[in-house]
């Protein structure tokens, strides 16, 4: 079902140009996600991309447990070391 994939994804301004009084330019990390994809109005979204749109949120999600399973396991080597 795509009612789940309603979520949002906003830029990020970039450094340089946060602080200024000019229009803010954004900037996506380089990961393989497609954020112009993500950003888009999902009722301007055929049903194609709604499905991409899933599956891009999803590999989001999954990655970012993978880092932290992978940072919760250094951690605990780290701990244990010390004991």
């Amino acid at each position: 079902s795509t009612a789940s994939c309603v979520e949002m994804v906003a830029p990020v301004v970039s450094a340089a140009e946060s602080g200024h009084d000019e229009s803010p330019q954004f900037s996506f990390p380089d990961d393989g996600i497609d954020y112009d994809l993500l950003s888009k109005a999902r009722s301007l979204c055929t049903p194609q991309e709604l499905d991409k749109i899933c599956r891009e949120r999803n590999q989001m999600h999954a990655k970012r447990t993978r880092d932290r399973k992978r940072i919760f396991i250094e951690e605990t080597e780290e701990m244990i070391k010390h004991l």
